[in-house]
């Protein structure tokens, strides 16, 4: 696969979704990252990468500058991988990132939104299926208070209550680059729903 890779010179998208790569695989990439000088999009959705991918995922950062999006969803992270995807972000220039159904965990929702009130270069952000709670939201609703560059977030299907909803209503009414937030699969009331659509809808006109 490397050799194929770095024949392509100017390869700017790579796909390894559900390819069973594992920590090794990201390693062999880390190992090769410097041919993929104009790659923009990885995709590593559901392979069984670990903290150990994802610390060895650093190095793909520095080697290849021109990487924009990620996609880490349904993957074996854990809080402690997110932990180390978030010491990644203050030197990437992502701007998409997806660690959806990888079981943050409060400890690594709390890393990285202490990174992105810090990093202004991620637009997007998956944080779908990780078991968050409305305490865990608290840190999110943080970041859309001092950061301006985020535009969408994927909260689907969390253990979110109306309680959530409300702190990050009120939190996205005090900034108008939030555009999108995605709350299906939540326990959260329609009205509160309609509410929250209304106003994300007024940042998009």
């Amino acid at each position: 696969l490397m050799d194929v890779i770095r024949s392509c010179k100017k390869l700017q998208h790579l796909d390894l979704a559900d390819t069973n790569l594992g920590d090794v695989g990201v390693r062999v990439i880390a190992g090769q990252a410097a041919a993929c000088k104009h790659l923009r999009t990885l995709g590593l959705r559901g392979n069984p990468v670990s903290s150990s991918g994802a610390d060895a995922f650093g190095l793909v950062v520095q080697k290849t500058p021109s990487l924009r999006e990620v996609d880490f969803s349904h993957c074996a992270l854990g809080e402690i991988g997110v932990c180390c995807l978030t010491g990644m972000l203050r030197e990437a220039r992502l701007i998409s990132i997806n660690i959806g159904d990888n079981q943050v965990r409060a400890r690594g929702v709390q890393q990285l939104c202490e990174a992105l009130k810090i990093v202004d270069s991620v637009r997007r952000l998956g944080l779908q299926g990780n078991g968050l709670t409305d305490v865990m939201v608290r840190p999110i609703t943080g970041v859309f208070k001092v950061n301006r560059t985020l535009e969408a977030v994927n909260l689907s299907w969390n253990e979110l209550t109306d309680g959530a909803c409300k702190a990050i209503l009120a939190a996205v009414q005090m900034n108008r680059c939030v555009s999108e937030i995605d709350m299906t699969g939540n326990i959260v009331s329609e009205e509160l729903l309609v509410k929250l659509v209304q106003t994300l809808n007024r940042h998009k006109g």
